[in-house]
């Protein structure tokens, strides 16, 4: 290894260290600028607060929401069967007895 190669390895490992310093832990400056951003961020932020009818209105829809979904899906499970499915079962198996009466008389009967 040559000399103009290694000074160049010392060269590029204390800009490495010096960097290394400089990341490890912000001077007084940086922290000072990122104290006043917060400070700034936090003061937005309670500038705009939703005022207190926003809130009580999403509150008011959320719960209308609700009680709508829950309407529909009673009414659903009301709807979903037929008032008259009884009947029609009990029709159903009449016609199904007779059958077999149909059926007996059409190979002879008696």
């Amino acid at each position: 290894m040559s000399q103009s190669e290694f000074d160049q390895d010392r060269l590029a490992q204390s800009i490495r260290e010096a960097l290394d310093e400089q990341v490890a832990e912000p001077d007084e400056l940086t922290r000072a600028r990122l104290r006043a951003a917060r400070y700034r961020a936090l003061d937005h932020m309670q500038a705009q607060a939703a005022p207190w009818w926003s809130l009580l209105w999403s509150r008011w829809s959320a719960a209308a929401a609700g009680a709508t979904c829950a309407v529909l899906l009673a009414w659903q499970m009301q709807v979903g069967t037929p008032a008259g499915e009884g009947v029609h079962q009990a029709e159903d198996a009449a016609l199904i007895a007779d059958l077999d009466l149909v059926m007996w008389l059409e190979d002879g009967g008696v």
